[in-house]
């Protein structure tokens, strides 16, 4: 399987009618002004679209990890589901499907400081790290 996309957004849906597509608000922000910290977390999702073989057609578990600049977790994985599905593509021997991964609405997460942070997401059972989006928190300046 592969990412074709995926990019943090404040708000996403996959289409209906075509379910290998997200409709986004807020797309592509990777940086949070915290006015102090811990942080708690804020509206916060992952948009994607995965393509893969034949033999990757059905449903799928992604798991969402978000850890610090030290590689630890600050919180317990997220669980979500993709639908990848034959024929969602110009190349009908392909299965696609999209999600949204919702990591803003998760009750107790906060970040501990300011710094990098990296949002991990896995499929099914496997360790292999299908996307790593790094995400930045900064203290705002007093005054600013």
């Amino acid at each position: 399987m592969k990412a074709e996309f995926a990019f943090f957004c404040s708000r996403g849906t996959v289409g209906r009618t075509v379910r290998d597509h997200v409709d986004a608000v807020g797309a592509g922000m990777d940086v949070i002004v915290a006015p102090q910290f811990p942080h708690p977390s804020q509206v916060l999702n992952v948009a994607l679209r995965i393509c893969g073989t034949a033999a990757d057609d059905g449903d799928h578990r992604l798991h969402a990890r978000i850890l610090d600049s030290n590689g630890k977790d600050i919180y317990p994985a997220t669980h979500s589901h993709i639908d990848l599905r034959l024929g969602r593509d110009i190349y009908l021997d392909r299965a696609c499907g999209a999600a949204v991964v919702d990591l803003g609405t998760v009750g107790g997460l906060a970040y501990p400081g300011p710094g990098e942070y990296h949002v991990l997401l896995t499929v099914d059972e496997s360790d292999d790290v299908l996307v790593d989006l790094p995400l930045y928190l900064v203290e705002r300046r007093r005054g600013s």
